[in-house]
């Protein structure tokens, strides 16, 4: 439904050379999806606008 829609959004919008180049920048292990701010920037907008309850549904995961 919407969060397998939203999965399949960031799976496309991913980059692993974006993902590759932020691992090498920090020396701690961190988890990166290579994926560029306005991207996230634009999922965090779209979730905000979702209903209370598919909200918390996709913050579960």
């Amino acid at each position: 439904m919407i969060l397998s829609k939203v999965r399949r959004e960031l799976s496309a919008a991913s980059d692993e050379g974006k993902r590759q180049a932020g691992l090498r920048y920090f020396r701690e292990e961190v988890n990166l999806y290579g994926i560029s701010a306005s991207t996230r920037t634009a999922l965090r907008y779209a979730i905000e606008k979702m209903p209370q309850d598919l909200r918390m549904k996709a913050m579960e995961r």
